[in-house]
């Protein structure tokens, strides 16, 4: 795709079709004093809290993408979608939660609704939008709903019975209302009783992967101005996953992401802010734990080369607690001092540093491997470690 043309047929696409999706984001903090950040006053302090950092990050990053799938529809074309950086590597319930909310996003199904909405955009009449079908394997789709095109309004409800397709089997309501006018979108989204499960390829739909449902609800805005493209979306409800033995849960208080994409001549730009709050919760063979997550105007940036290299930047401030207590729980703010850079050729990260709490750093190293120091000094044991075994330190379900 031509980037000099991409914000031209956005913004236009945008003028003339009802899209579905974008979001509203809190501000986060209605004044008065910020709480203190939490002193790491030792290096098992650093490590617990460089630990947490690191996977605080993924999660935003990989909730973000979820939530922009849900809401987005694939609608967007040719605008791309926010992709968690390549140097996140997704795990646990995230990494579950991003891939089956694209297949949602791309099913047969979606794609039949949305044609429909697009068609009637510029027929200045109220139009009735409704269809169903079988899916690929088994069971069937459906959805109803208008499109006021005088008023800028629309509505759409899809329902999902055993839709099998693909290696997947999608059940559940979809539904969504919104008011369009020439530069924005205002949505309403919910999901109820949603769920959506991966198979083994050629298990003829007989071995699961991985599963996800939701019982959640949205609000949002999409808007445009004369360089970028603003998406922002706002969730309250619960998300489930599940691969082998392991669950994941979360519970989302007016969680809200907001991804600035800005397209250039040599490279993209997304910026993703979080904030509010998610209660995390995850069963394996050694029990049940939970940890509850607020985010203050955290803030994931990615610049995309030509090249497909990336550079990351991770600034703001969250807050974790566990139960049971583990780990050094507190609130912490991170900082880039040098971005994070991702070399696709090398698939590896080769530089970037991360400050927590003023005392404590993440240093990338031009191997891909990471070094933690606590107050200038490398930790030991922490000296050019894989990011596995730094996440490990204290591990999160990460959903």
């Amino acid at each position: 795709m031509k980037k000099g043309t991409v914000f031209t047929k956005v913004t236009s696409v945008l003028a003339v079709v009802l899209f579905f999706g974008g979001t509203i984001v809190s501000c986060g903090g209605g004044g008065g004093d910020a709480p203190p950040l939490t002193e790491i006053k030792s290096i098992s302090d650093a490590e617990n809290a460089s630990s947490e950092a690191n996977q605080a990050a993924k999660l935003a990053a990989g909730t973000g993408e979820t939530f922009i799938n849900l809401g987005m529809f694939e609608l967007f074309y040719p605008a791309p979608q926010f992709k968690a950086p390549r140097s996140m590597d997704l795990t646990g319930g995230t990494a579950i939660t991003a891939k089956l909310s694209e297949k949602f996003a791309k099913s047969p199904a979606v794609a039949s609704a949305t044609a429909k909405v697009k068609k009637a955009a510029g027929s200045r009449t109220i139009v009735t939008i409704s269809d169903s079908g079988t899916c690929d394997k088994d069971g069937s789709w459906s959805y109803l709903g208008t499109a006021d095109d005088v008023a800028g309004t629309f509505d759409l409800t899809m329902t999902f019975t055993a839709c099998r397709e693909f290696d997947s089997k999608i059940d559940g309501t979809y539904t969504i209302s919104g008011t369009v006018t020439a530069t924005s979108v205002t949505t309403a989204i919910a999901l109820n009783g949603f769920s959506i499960i991966d198979y083994v390829p050629g298990s003829d739909y007989g071995s699961i992967v991985s599963t996800m449902s939701a019982d959640i609800s949205f609000t949002g805005l999409m808007s445009a101005n004369a360089t970028s493209l603003i998406f922002r979306m706002t969730g309250n409800g619960t998300m489930d996953a599940t691969e082998g033995t392991i669950t994941y849960n979360a519970t989302f208080a007016n969680y809200s992401i907001a991804d600035t994409y800005t397209p250039g001549a040599s490279f993209d730009t997304h910026s993703i802010n979080t904030n509010g709050s998610v209660g995390e919760g995850w069963t394996t063979t050694a029990g049940t734990f939970s940890a509850s997550i607020s985010y203050e105007n955290f803030v994931v940036g990615i610049k995309k080369y030509l090249n497909l290299d990336e550079e990351i930047t991770i600034d703001g401030v969250f807050t974790i607690d566990f139960a049971p207590d583990q780990c050094f729980e507190g609130r912490y703010s991170i900082q880039t001092t040098t971005p994070i850079y991702w070399d696709a050729l090398d698939v590896r990260t080769e530089a970037g540093r991360l400050v927590i709490n003023g005392n404590t750093a993440i240093i990338f190293n031009a191997d891909g491997t990471i070094t933690v120091e606590y107050e200038g000094t490398p930790i030991p044991g922490m000296v050019d470690v894989y990011e596995l075994t730094l996440n490990g330190v204290c591990l999160i379900g990460s959903l």
